[in-house]
């Protein structure tokens, strides 16, 4: 992903050893993080951005073509896409949900159908609190999420890398503080995560063995 919790990521990839990344998204610009993606590149990552949406599998296929044509092995798969259409449930559209889980359900079942005769490395989705705890006016977004957790489950019960992290809310990056809900607290008890610490979650989570892990800030 292209957005700012997509850019971190990467740079925690690479200070981990990866020489080759490819970030796509539906808009091939990067904003908001184009000083981190700098920093990537200049430690001597090759950065290949390119435009793709996660909901059509035409565009995906033309994504893995390229990996092909690369010649170097693909390792490793991160899903960070997000989008938020909240609303109360009487308020709720097809609309409404089609828009949140297209690119949560379909981008993620679309690359474990890519990679699932792949030996990857990881394979990890980036969920929500919203499925764990359950999120007022996110029932969309609650059961977007709530498929990623358990595709988690099902690949790991097949023998096959996953994991499915429920993010709290972070606080300066991310879909739900580009619509200020890091200003708000959506769940009694329950506060933002910083970019610092938040990577430094990632960190071990992504050393971890389990399917389904948690992560954010609670009193």
């Amino acid at each position: 992903g292209l957005g700012g919790l997509g850019i971190l990521t990467a740079k925690l990839i690479a200070e981990k050893g990866a020489k080759h990344l490819i970030l796509t998204g539906r808009n091939a610009e990067v904003k908001e993080s184009k000083k981190i993606l700098d920093e990537i590149i200049s430690t001597g990552t090759d950065v290949k951005i390119i435009k793709a949406d996660v909901t059509l599998k035409e565009d995906l296929d033309k994504l893995f073509n390229e990996i092909k044509k690369s010649n170097f092995p693909l390792k490793g798969i991160i899903h960070s896409v997000g989008v938020l259409d909240d609303g109360v449930i009487s308020n709720q559209t097809k609309e409404k949900f089609d828009k949140v889980m297209s690119p949560k359900v379909l981008g993620a079942w679309y690359l474990h159908e890519l990679t699932k005769n792949i030996e990857l490395d990881f394979f990890v989705m980036y969920s929500s609190v919203a499925s764990m705890l359950g999120s007022a006016g996110q029932s969309n977004h609650s059961s977007a999420n709530a498929f990623l957790d358990s595709l988690a489950h099902y690949r790991k019960s097949r023998s096959l890398p996953a994991l499915s992290i429920n993010w709290g809310v972070w606080s300066e990056i991310g879909s739900a503080a580009a619509k200020g809900a890091d200003k708000q607290e959506k769940i009694a008890g329950i506060e933002t995560i910083d970019p610092i610490s938040g990577i430094k979650a990632l960190e071990k989570a992504l050393n971890s063995d389990h399917s389904q892990i948690g992560i954010f800030p609670i009193d």
